[in-house]
């Protein structure tokens, strides 16, 4: 008993260790200050040369809340106070997340939404709204191109950099169409009728536009992607040219 109660007495000694507030005069600095860097801020006419695209998976609001304010108590502040790197870039906006038939969001509709610009049902990826979940024939015409298309069409290099498996919903989204974002790979006696009239993820990055033309692929290999690399050796093995 006395062991867990002293387990407690540190737990709030450690965590709940009483921080210094700001004073009312500096809330009127921290006020002007922001006043005059919004007023300092150059509006963008120029086209941009290039653009790199970050993507974090699942950070909405309540995620970047709870890192802003760890990043601050690690620091030894109250941690609401303080803003994250992103948070001070000098025009940042919101998104409504959430897809077509559903609302709640999963990677694959936002990721279409994010690259493409179009809305798309649960689980789908590349394809408008018109294509429902699992149904390969509902795909056919349906395809939605995304930025990393229009970005090679415009002349440029493209690469997709990720954490997650490459054939994931979120860097799919930037290549791949498919009724069914857990259709990465083709195994043999797994797939019904309907889902043979349907590339998989993994041949669209190798043998289809846009996927074929991407550059650069640095990503996550997981065990279970062993037999994409057997199935499809030599355009993989193309893939891992470009990183040598």
């Amino acid at each position: 008993m006395k062991a867990n109660l002293s387990l407690i007495v540190l737990f709030f000694i450690l965590f709940f260790n009483p921080c210094q507030s700001e004073s009312p005069n500096e809330w009127i600095k921290i006020a002007n200050a922001e006043l005059e860097r919004a007023l300092k801020t150059e509006r963008i006419i120029q086209r941009p040369k290039n653009v790199v695209f970050f993507l974090g998976d699942g950070m909405g609001i309540a995620t970047s809340t709870g890192a802003r304010i760890y990043k601050g108590q690690i620091n030894g502040r109250n941690g609401e106070e303080g803003s994250l790197t992103f948070e001070k870039f000098p025009h940042v906006g919101l998104s409504k997340t959430y897809n077509d038939d559903a609302q709640v969001p999963d990677s694959a509709g936002s990721a279409t939404a994010f690259f493409s610009g179009q809305k798309a049902a649960l689980g789908v990826i590349g394809l408008n709204s018109n294509a429902r979940y699992g149904n390969c024939s509902s795909a056919q015409g349906n395809h939605i191109t995304s930025i990393l298309e229009w970005a090679q069409k415009a002349g440029k290099a493209t690469g997709i950099v990720t954490t997650t498996r490459i054939t994931h919903a979120t860097p799919a989204g930037t290549y791949a169409h498919t009724p069914d974002r857990d259709w990465e790979t083709y195994v043999n006696g797994s797939d019904d009728a309907d889902r043979a009239g349907c590339k998989d993820i993994a041949r669209q990055l190798v043998e289809d536009l846009p996927g074929r033309d991407i550059r650069v692929c640095v990503y996550h290999v997981e065990t279970h992607c062993e037999h994409v690399v057997s199935r499809h050796k030599w355009h993989f093995s193309m893939v891992f040219k470009l990183l040598s």
